[in-house]
């Protein structure tokens, strides 16, 4: 996703709430992707842990469910929805399950609002939030 933000300084990664044993992205996944220019062939899911959440680390989760579960396990500072952090009600719909078009809704909603989280970033960065 590093190259939907402006802020090439900042680290992104994708962690897991309920990581069992490490699993390849699913194929649909990757398929819908790919169609974006991102290549997911060979990662696999990772679990989020503590060393993640340094001090002064951003966490956004998809919905107020993965919300609540970082804060049952983790209680860090700086922890938003998506939505929450970019200003806006809605979520990011979980096509886990269903068919290919979920996918691709879920994967257009997620660049959408990773938009406006880079905007609110950029505002932020601007001194104007």
């Amino acid at each position: 996703m590093k190259h939907i933000t402006v802020h090439k300084d900042i680290e992104i990664i994708s962690r897991g709430l309920i990581v069992l044993f490490p699993e390849p992205v699913n194929p649909k996944a990757i398929a819908v992707m790919r169609q974006k220019g991102i290549i997911l062939d060979n990662r696999t899911s990772v679990a989020l842990t503590e060393e993640d959440i340094p001090e002064g680390t951003l966490i956004l989760a998809i919905g107020n469910k993965e919300k609540e579960m970082v804060i049952e396990t983790y209680a860090p500072k700086d922890l938003y929805t998506v939505s929450e952090f970019a200003g806006e009600a809605g979520e990011i719909p979980d096509p886990y399950g269903k068919e290919m078009d979920s996918y691709v809704e879920c994967c257009e909603s997620m660049i959408e609002w990773l938009h406006k989280v880079d905007n609110k970033l950029t505002r932020i960065e601007n001194g104007e939030v």
